[in-house]
C-alpha cells in the first residue's frame, strides 16, 4: 500500500512542519515506511510552500509524489498552483476553507476545514492552523493515527511546553472537526 499526501500553502503557515510531523508520526509511531520532501518558492515566508509525505507498508522506491491520494490546500495561491496537477477526481481534497475558495465540482471528495478560523478564534493563535488541518487529515483519511501525530509533536516540541499544548489542542480540534464532517456526511463538493 503506497499512499501519497501533498500539502501546500505559503511560507510561514507551518506546511513543512506539518509534513515532518506527519512523516514522524507514520514512520516512528505507526510503523510505516515513509519519505518526506519539501519545496519553497523564491521567498520562504509568504512564498509558495509544499511538502510531500509518502507512506507505505513496503520499501519506498521513489520518494516523491506521483499521484496524490490526499491533497491539503491551505491558501488560494497553492490551490491555483497545485490543484491542476490532480488528474484523479477521487483524490481526497482537504482545504482550509478560511483561505481557499472555489474548488472545481469535478472533485468528489472535498472536505472544508476552517483551520485558520479555528486557530484564530478558538485557540487565539493563527499559527496553529497547520495542526488543526493535520488533525482533520488524521480523522478523515485514517492514514496517520491521532496518537502518532500527538507523539510526534511531543517529541519535536518537548522543550517548548506552551507551544506543545497549543499544538496538541489544535490537533484535537481538527480531528474532532473531521470526525463531525464524516459522521454528518458533510463532504462538500466545490
Amino acid at each position: 500500500m503506497r499512499k501519497e499526501i501533498v500539502a501546500a500553502g505559503f511560507g510561514g503557515q507551518g506546511i513543512v512542519f506539518m509534513g515532518i510531523i506527519a512523516a514522524t508520526a507514520a514512520g516512528i509511531y505507526d510503523d510505516k515506511e515513509v519519505a518526506q520532501s519539501q519545496s519553497y518558492g523564491p521567498s520562504a515566508r509568504g512564498g509558495a510552500c509544499r511538502t510531500e509525505v509518502i507512506l507505505s507498508d513496503e520499501k519506498i522506491d521513489y520518494g516523491k509524489s506521483i499521484k496524490p491520494d490526499v491533497m491539503v490546500l491551505m491558501s488560494q495561491p497553492a490551490k491555483e498552483k497545485y490543484l491542476g496537477e490532480l488528474e484523479d477526481e477521487n483524490t481526497i481534497l482537504i482545504i482550509d476553507s478560511s483561505l481557499v475558495e472555489n474548488v472545481s465540482e469535478k472533485f468528489k471528495n472535498v472536505y472544508k476545514i476552517p483551520a485558520t478560523d479555528i486557530a484564530e478564534k478558538e485557540l487565539g493563535n493563527v499559527a496553529a492552523a497547520n495542526m488543526v488541518i493535520l488533525g482533520a487529515v488524521s480523522s478523515i483519511t485514517n492514514l496517520i493515527s491521532l496518537d502518532g501525530i500527538k507523539s510526534a509533536v511531543r517529541q519535536k516540541l518537548e522543550n517548548k511546553q506552551k507551544v506543545l499544548e497549543l499544538n496538541l489542542t489544535a490537533i484535537d480540534k481538527g480531528y474532532q472537526y473531521g470526525k463531525n464532517i464524516l459522521h454528518g456526511s458533510d463532504c462538500l463538493n466545490g
